[in-house]
């Protein structure tokens, strides 16, 4: 409700019937009576606007104005008991409410007994306004609990939304740490492959390198097995170390550079057909789970090419309300068993840091399986 309208409805009520007594009734003839009569007004007023300000003088103020109006309606004129409904327009929510009450309804008696012998026309109009007036500040006061309420509402969903901007900011930042573990683990994972793998076999190639020298003069057939045997070594230890070369610093240094459509356009020179298709309701994925996917696809195809001599590789990823999965199958040879080394294991530790799992098949067709949860 407009305060606005409030308090023209207080104050026409105030000066509407005040103003008419003041110029049409004879009774303020004398001079002591209109002073007696402005007094009265003024008083009643400044009590108004007192009680308004001040609500702890809320019980006082509302005994004083009645009275007042009281002995107006009693000694002026009738129409002066339409003040009163001032008094109920001013009328706050109050600490006291039954006693605040009690004196709404004695006031409201009294008026009744002071009309009574007067013209029943103005004890009929001023129990109407009385009426119109109670449920107007029904109305009003109905309306402000309402707004106070959603209000309330509104600063309780206000708590929740930082709340969940909290928990957000929260998982972005558990989101970065998971990929700086993941980061770490493939780092290790690198350093493993550096050290087991072309570290042993560049110690290895030094030793028939060290023993072709020693008999390449006594026998130089020998010698040169040798190093032809060390020659095509040196090409698989070239080979890995441009793999890990690529997988420590990728050509473009983006997330999308990790995207299975990239990871395509890699193999498209080669000796294999590559198939990508992708279900359910796609969503937008934390750069740790696209480089999951990503490393985990790029492992599955060079095993399946290496191992299993594939021709034909289908990648599919699958989204729905609570995974996302991607399915690497191909058409190679079918393994006795599945043996458990670094690149599977890799991919196993890859998806276990972000809470997934990778599951291997066989039947009926070689398939690994990736599953990571939506966070």
């Amino acid at each position: 409700m407009p305060g606005s309208l409030l308090f023209a409805l207080r104050y026409l009520f105030a000066l509407l019937p005040f103003t008419y007594v003041l110029l049409a009734e004879p009774a303020l003839a004398s001079a002591f009576s209109l002073q007696h009569y402005w007094l009265l007004f003024l008083l009643f007023l400044t009590s108004i606007e007192l009680r308004r300000q001040f609500p702890r003088f809320t019980l006082i103020g509302l005994i004083l104005e009645t009275t007042i109006v009281l002995w107006l309606t009693y000694d002026v004129s009738a129409l002066l008991s339409l003040l009163w409904i001032s008094s109920l327009l001013s009328s706050e929510r109050s600490d006291v409410v039954t006693l605040m009450r009690s004196l709404l309804f004695a006031g409201w008696l009294a008026f009744n007994i002071v009309l009574f012998d007067s013209d029943t026309t103005w004890l009929v109009l001023f129990n109407l306004v009385v009426g119109l007036a109670i449920s107007f500040q029904w109305y009003r006061l109905k309306m402000e609990t309402e707004q106070q309420l959603q209000r309330m509402e509104y600063d309780h969903l206000r708590g929740h939304n930082y709340e969940l901007e909290q928990a957000r900011q929260e998982m972005i930042q558990f989101s970065r740490m998971v990929e700086m573990v993941a980061q770490m683990e493939e780092r290790s994972r690198i350093a493993h492959d550096l050290h087991d793998e072309l570290g042993h076999q560049l110690v290895r190639l030094k030793m028939m390198m060290d023993a072709s020298v020693e008999v390449i003069e006594v026998k130089p057939e020998e010698s040169k097995k040798l190093f032809l045997i060390v020659r095509d070594q040196l090409s698989d230890s070239m080979e890995l170390m441009r793999a890990t070369v690529q997988r420590l610093k990728p050509r473009q240094m983006n997330t999308k550079s990790y995207s299975l459509k990239h990871l395509i356009e890699e193999y498209r020179d080669a000796p294999v057909a590559i198939h990508y298709s992708m279900s359910g309701q796609p969503i937008e994925m934390y750069p740790s789970m696209e480089i999951t996917f990503y490393r985990n696809a790029k492992e599955a195809i060079a095993n399946a090419i290496r191992h299993g001599h594939a021709t034909i590789i289908t990648l599919h990823l699958h989204f729905d309300q609570r995974h996302i999965v991607l399915e690497v199958r191909n058409n190679g040879c079918i393994p006795d068993h599945i043996k458990l080394g670094m690149g599977l294991q890799g991919m196993k530790d890859r998806a276990e840091t972000l809470g997934g799992k990778v599951e291997v098949a066989t039947a009926p067709e070689v398939t690994v399986r990736t599953e990571l949860p939506i966070l």
